[in-house]
């Protein structure tokens, strides 16, 4: 008989950037969407729908294409999943799959306003075990209410507005700006 040296052989892809797992999933897959209304965008994000696409077309799409990414045509989804993993006990070396993400933003023909969505085909999230007993993040996960799908959908959330607020900023020139307001 033979001898079993490992658990894992790594054919899962567990915490690494994977094609296997960009493709089939590993954990949850969520989307998130929205459509925001021209006015929102003016008004609250400082940008328009067509700076904002365009943006989002350059960075997340051709840019991550040109550095060879693995599933990362987002904006920053690793930061805010980075963010929820630790606030609610998940396993941070996951984030690797998280940032595994696509971000798309259109100018919408019909209303003129900006469609966002983000798809996260890797996310593995749980509500029991491991760092979700800890006095913290075990009573953010209860106060949540929700089982491992509905946190990962709550982090898939929470990236879409990241992306968003992201996106604005670069697309209108602010970011540097803020960095340097706040001391960053």
């Amino acid at each position: 008989g033979g001898k079993v040296l490992a658990v894992s052989g790594n054919g899962c892809g567990d915490k690494k950037p994977s094609g296997r797992n960009f493709t089939r999933g590993r954990g949850k897959r969520v989307n998130a969407e929205c459509l925001l209304p021209p006015s929102v965008v003016s008004s609250v994000l400082k940008s328009t729908p067509a700076r904002m696409s365009s943006l989002c077309s350059r960075k997340c799409h051709v840019g991550s294409a040109v550095a060879g990414s693995l599933g990362g045509f987002n904006a920053h989804t690793a930061n805010v999943v980075a963010a929820a993993f630790v606030a609610t006990g998940q396993d941070a070396a996951h984030v690797v799959e998280g940032s595994q993400a696509i971000t798309v933003m259109e100018v919408c023909e019909e209303t003129g306003g900006l469609y966002v969505s983000l798809t996260l085909p890797c996310l593995p999230t749980a509500t029991v075990g491991g760092g979700t007993s800890l006095p913290c993040q075990s009573g953010l996960v209860k106060g949540m209410g929700v089982d491992a799908r509905g946190l990962a959908c709550a982090v898939a959330g929470a990236c879409l507005g990241g992306e968003i607020s992201l996106v604005a900023a670069l697309a209108e020139g602010r970011l540097v700006e803020a960095h340097m307001k706040l001391n960053r």
